[in-house]
C-alpha cells in the first residue's frame, strides 16, 4: 500500500471518529429522555392532585357514612320509642323527631350517592395517570437502553478507528503527516482529495489549463489550488 493510500485510509479513519464523536455529542436519545422526564413531572403532579382529591372524598365518605350509621340508629330507637309510648302527646313529640331524622339521612344518603360517584370518576382518572406513569417509565427504560447501546457501540467504533490510526500513522512521512493535520484543522476534518483529472474531488472546482499542467508535472501529493487541501494525483498523470 502507497503513502498516498495510507492518507486516504488516514482521511477515512479520522472520519470515523469525528462523526462518531459528533454522534456521541448529539445523541437523540439525550433530548429525549428530558422530554420524557419533563411529561413524567406533569402526570406526577397530576396523580398528587388526583391522590389529595381521593384522600378528601375518603375522609367525606367516611364522615357520611358516620352520620348515616348514627341517623339509623337514631331512626330505630326513635321508633322503639313511639311503639312504647302510651300517650298520645309522647308519640307526637318522638315522630317528629323520627321525622327529621328520617330525612336527615335521606339528604345524608344523596350526599353518600354523590361521593360514591366522585369516588369513581376520581379512581378512573386515578387509573389512566397511573397507566400514562407507567408507559412513560417504560419508555425512558427504552430510550436509557438505547442510549446506553449506541454509546458502547459508538466508542467501540471510535476504539476500533483510533487503533487503525495508530496502524497509519507509522507508515506515512512526518512531514506528510504535519501537512495533514494542518490543513485537516483548517478543513473541518477533510483534508485530502483527490485530482480527477480536471477538478477536485472534494471542492469540485475545475482545474485552469495553467493549474491542470502544473498538477501534472508537479508532485504526486500537491495542494488544490482551490481548497488548498491536499491533492493525490493517484495514477500519477492527468486525464
Amino acid at each position: 500500500m502507497s503513502e498516498m493510500d495510507d492518507l486516504l485510509a488516514l482521511q477515512e479513519v479520522d472520519l470515523v471518529i469525528l462523526r462518531a464523536s459528533k454522534r456521541l455529542e448529539g445523541l437523540p436519545q439525550r433530548e429525549a429522555i428530558l422530554a420524557n422526564r419533563k411529561k413524567q413531572a406533569e402526570v406526577d403532579a397530576k396523580a398528587a392532585q388526583v391522590k389529595a382529591l381521593k384522600d378528601q372524598c375518603e375522609a367525606k365518605l367516611e364522615d357520611l357514612q358516620t352520620r348515616d350509621a348514627q341517623l339509623a340508629a337514631k331512626i330505630d330507637e326513635t321508633q322503639a320509642l313511639i311503639n312504647e309510648a302510651d300517650d298520645f302527646r309522647t308519640v307526637d313529640d318522638l315522630t317528629e323527631d323520627l321525622v327529621r331524622a328520617v330525612k336527615a339521612r335521606e339528604k345524608v344518603d344523596f350526599e353518600l350517592t354523590s361521593q360514591l360517584e366522585l369516588m369513581d370518576r376520581i379512581e378512573g382518572t386515578s387509573r389512566q395517570v397511573e397507566q400514562a406513569s407507567q408507559q412513560l417509565k417504560a419508555k425512558e427504560l427504552e430510550l436509557a437502553n438505547s442510549f446506553k447501546q449506541e454509546v458502547l457501540d459508538l466508542r467501540a467504533k471510535v476504539a476500533q478507528a483510533q487503533e487503525s490510526r495508530k496502524q497509519l500513522l507509522e507508515r506515512i512521512s512526518p512531514d506528510l503527516l504535519r501537512r495533514y493535520e494542518s490543513v485537516k484543522t483548517s478543513k473541518g476534518g477533510i483534508a485530502v482529495a483527490v485530482n480527477l483529472g480536471d477538478r477536485c474531488s472534494v471542492c469540485n472546482v475545475t482545474f485552469q489549463e495553467g493549474q491542470r499542467i502544473n498538477l501534472q508535472r508537479g508532485p504526486a501529493i500537491a495542494t488544490c489550488p482551490s481548497c488548498g487541501r491536499l491533492l493525490l494525483r493517484r495514477d500519477g498523470k492527468l486525464g
